[in-house]
């Protein structure tokens, strides 16, 4: 029997929105990817792969996080990232929606991670602890300045897409 899946329907919802923003700013689309492929989308445009995206959605603000050692992703993630741009020669991004901001990383922007043992501890699921990649904050670029869930939309003032560089 294989792990419970933890995606609630507005988790789900929230992660949509967050590509809805990446398509709309960065003038492609994302097609959500199968579970093997280990992250959520991959990006394209005029009908060709050009990234990977892997959207986490956090309830701590930037600062928290930052003081927290910086958001963090799954080392298995974070390995499979690193190894589909690899393999690909495509940008994988890391993207955090945290409860002010909405952020993006490359992949490739980090060469010597910071590796600790982490997760969550509210579920009674013993495989929510692995080795974590703790991002650094200086790292990200910010992409939005939105406040709250309800204010998350494509009107937010976004940067220019890092897939026209």
């Amino acid at each position: 029997m294989g792990r419970p899946v933890y995606e609630t329907p507005e988790t789900l919802e929230m992660e949509r929105r967050v590509a809805r923003i990446l398509s709309e700013r960065w003038r492609c689309s994302l097609k959500k990817m199968p579970l093997k492929y280990e992250l959520d989308y991959l990006m394209e445009r005029n009908g060709r792969g050009v990234a990977f995206a892997e959207i986490k959605c956090r309830n701590y603000t930037r600062a928290q996080l930052s003081k927290f050692g910086g958001p963090m992703i799954s080392l298995a993630k974070f390995m499979k990232a690193k190894q589909l741009a690899r393999e690909t020669e495509l940008p994988a991004y890391i993207v955090i929606k945290s409860s002010d901001q909405l952020m993006f990383l490359s992949s490739h922007l980090i060469d010597k991670p910071v590796i600790r043992w982490s997760g969550r501890t509210d579920r009674d699921d013993n495989l929510d602890q692995e080795p974590y990649v703790m991002l650094p904050d200086e790292a990200f670029s910010t992409l939005c300045d939105c406040s709250s869930k309800t204010n998350l939309s494509v009107a937010c003032g976004c940067q220019r897409s890092p897939l026209d560089v």
